[in-house]
């Protein structure tokens, strides 16, 4: 397909016809002699269709160009060729790093407010195709990270080397997702896979993090995604503490991995996972069956009270309003 572009009078018209030899003959001209607006520019576009196996350079040539005044006099411009490049992508995947990654939404961000990315694929960044990038397709992107299944790509990472790190604390049914960090992050994802009879609720952003919105997805079978981005690339505050809260009901370890980190410049950077374990010390201040607790006493297995639970085995003696107890065994 050959378009004109806006240079073009009221009345031009352009027509095409292909030729033996495998060339394509283009001739456009005004049947009112109207000339081509202003003296630089583009004059029209070609749209090349290839088959989905044809990634790969190739080579366009233009000869025989003739341009013609509204005195009809001839100017015989020079040949010119150019090299198109083929190459598939994935939709979302603006930055070409083989996944759908938060990475992906901080470069189409920066693309909108004019930080020209490099590497960045506008028609991977144009998820509603309507030939625009806008804070729409920021935030369906955004959407299909959330849906994205991924290998760790050699592309864009650092791991296990750099000072960025994250942690987990648990105070009762709460957990707190830390970050210590020398970088500044504009955006972040990581992935949550509890046990069998665990769940996560009220998800919610720590101070620090409140320029970021925030989007949570649970993937089935224990697993969650979490993604936080700032579309106008509002930074995380401070070098240390929380930037997620949420709440957790039942027992067991939860395992945070997939962690993602991005610059404003649209670095990743990857630090390792780690695991945050709730067991039933931390739910002794609950009441139960409409009893409330008077006393709670930690004994290791020789007998010893000690001040809280320690490495290895410890026995929890519950005391209740009522005089009846309960002990429960805690292994950390």
């Amino acid at each position: 397909m050959v378009t004109l572009s806006d240079r073009k009078g009221r009345d031009h018209v352009i027509m095409t016809n292909d030729a033996p030899d495998g060339a394509v003959r283009i001739l456009s001209y005004s049947p009112t002699l109207k000339t081509f607006k202003n003296n630089e520019g583009e004059l029209f576009y070609i749209t090349v269709k290839v088959p989905d196996d044809a990634d790969g350079n190739y080579r366009i040539e233009f000869n025989n160009t003739i341009l013609t005044t509204i005195d009809e006099d001839e100017v015989h411009a020079l040949n010119a060729f150019n090299n198109i490049k083929v190459f598939a992508y994935i939709m979302g995947d603006v930055d070409a790093s083989g996944e759908i990654t938060v990475a992906d939404v901080v470069q189409t961000a920066r693309y909108i407010l004019n930080y020209n990315p490099e590497p960045f694929i506008f028609d991977a960044a144009d998820i509603n195709g309507d030939g625009k990038i806008t804070i729409t397709d920021v935030v369906k992107i955004a959407h299909l990270v959330l849906d994205q299944d991924y290998d760790e790509p050699a592309q864009l990472m650092t791991r296990g080397n750099s000072s960025e790190r994250m942690d987990g604390e648990m105070s009762q049914n709460e957990v707190a997702i830390t970050l210590e960090n020398d970088k500044e992050y504009t955006a972040f994802q990581l992935d949550l896979t509890m046990p069998e009879g665990m769940t996560a609720s009220d998800f919610a952003l720590a101070e620090r993090a409140s320029g970021l919105g925030l989007m949570v997805k649970d993937r089935g079978n224990g697993k969650m995604r979490v993604v936080g981005y700032a579309a106008d690339l509002k930074t995380i505050k401070g070098n240390d503490g929380s930037v997620l809260t949420f709440d957790v009901a039942g027992e067991g370890e939860i395992l945070v991995d997939g962690i993602q980190l991005v610059t404003i410049e649209g670095q990743t950077v990857r630090p390792n996972g780690f695991t945050i374990d709730k067991n039933n010390a931390t739910t002794v201040n609950e009441s139960v069956a409409g009893k409330t607790i008077a006393q709670v006493e930690y004994f290791n297995l020789a007998g010893q009270r000690v001040e809280r639970p320690e490495s290895g085995v410890t026995l929890v003696v519950t005391t209740y309003n009522d005089g009846t107890r309960s002990t429960t065994k805690v292994i950390q």
